[in-house]
């Protein structure tokens, strides 16, 4: 029997077309009954994973405890299963898989769905994530309010873990990583989400079966460098919402190299441009079109404004003449640099007044550049894929 809503709150807790906002207590549900556990699974798929007992132990304790916690440790060769299990999980072990983490998914929901019918709700999660210690619980409010029957998925507001940089060099790798997963989330989204991030979110088992079905067995796409981005794109394309909100928060782990950065950020936008040339043009993917062309646009717009700038200056410099710069220019970057800092508040002095410098932030913004125009040459080429 299907146990009633959660109620323990003083304002509800909608996620409609008609009121798209988010309304939330402001303080923390408590007590929320015991069966509502046993309809939520977390699904965490790993490999030689060193903090798997911290993502772990985020789910145990939750505020609403997911009744199952299944890691699925994927072609690993290290101690990561006997860590997992240690730390109160139920572990499922693959020795060969060739569809890395698509494959892992795969396999443990259909673990899921053989032994646990009961469930109704899945939290998938990367095995560096930790949980804010309401995400289950506010996700879960979210999905079982009847006018939310069509949100397929709920994606969270990914945030840096703080300590993770232990030498000056990881600080200036990592800082510019941290404000850019502020400001993406210092926001309220209330309209369909460009990706489920498979870094933590809630899925609806009917729509996850919906999708299975529809694609006769599987649901993560194995051929897939973004798998997350993937089903999200299957989600929509069924008729589910896919919605986030910033009270949805996890944290995780940063690059901590430049080579380790450029192969994940590569893999992540080549993977974005394959998927939309595979679906096309369409109802659901004319957002996602209409953004990535507008980042080659203003791409454009800021390389060749700051290589004229810099000319500019540099011509002064050598033929002895005068810099004239504009008030509105000094105006434009000022507003700039406020509003750089303002989405890095919550970082610390430190990350405001090296938002306020402007330069840091530029020569990142011209790495991201880099992978983008990067990406967008392998999918037009159709380069063989490497995950």
């Amino acid at each position: 029997m299907t146990p009633a809503p959660v109620s323990s709150v003083d304002e509800t807790v909608l996620l409609t077309r008609v009121r798209p906002q988010l309304a939330y207590p402001d303080r923390p549900a408590t007590g929320p009954h015991p069966d509502h556990a046993r309809m939520i699974a977390a699904l965490i798929p790993t490999c030689n994973e060193p903090s798997i007992e911290d993502t772990t132990r985020s789910v145990r304790e939750q505020t609403l405890r997911p009744a199952h916690i299944i890691v699925v440790v994927n072609n690993s060769d290290d101690d990561t299963a006997d860590r997992a299990r240690a730390a109160g999980a139920h572990v499922i072990a693959m020795t060969h898989n060739e569809h890395k983490k698509a494959g892992a998914l795969n396999f443990g929901y259909d673990y899921i769905r053989v032994r646990l019918p009961e469930v109704e709700y899945i939290v998938q999660m990367d095995a560096d994530t930790v949980l804010e210690r309401h995400f289950v619980e506010r996700t879960y409010r979210v999905l079982q309010q009847p006018a939310n029957w069509n949100v397929g998925a709920l994606s969270s507001a990914f945030i840096a873990k703080r300590g993770l940089a232990t030498t000056r060099r990881q600080q200036i790798m990592m800082w510019p990583q941290a404000a850019e997963y502020m400001r993406y989330q210092d926001s309220q989204i209330s309209r369909q989400v460009h990706c489920v991030s498979g870094t933590g979110n809630m899925m609806r088992v009917a729509a996850l079966d919906g999708l299975r079905e529809h694609r006769r067995g599987i649901i993560w796409d194995n051929r897939s460098l973004v798998e997350d981005y993937e089903v999200t794109l299957g989600l929509r394309a069924l008729g589910w919402d896919c919605r986030k909100s910033k009270r949805f928060v996890v944290y995780t782990d940063l690059m901590p190299t430049l080579p380790m950065l450029w192969r994940q950020r590569l893999r992540w936008q080549r993977g974005t441009f394959d998927e939309l040339r595979r679906y096309g043009w369409t109802p659901y993917t004319r957002g996602d079109w209409l953004k990535q062309i507008a980042h080659g646009v203003l791409m454009l717009m800021h390389v060749g404004g700051t290589a004229y700038c810099l000319g500019s200056i540099g011509f002064a410099l050598f033929t002895g003449g005068r810099v004239n710069v504009s008030k509105w220019m000094f105006l434009c970057l000022a507003l700039i640099a406020v509003k750089q800092a303002y989405h890095v508040r919550d970082l610390g002095w430190r990350s405001v007044l090296t938002s306020l410098l402007i330069v840091p932030e530029e020569i990142y913004n011209f790495v991201r550049h880099a992978w983008w125009v990067r990406g967008l040459w392998l999918s037009l080429r159709r380069t063989r894929q490497n995950w």
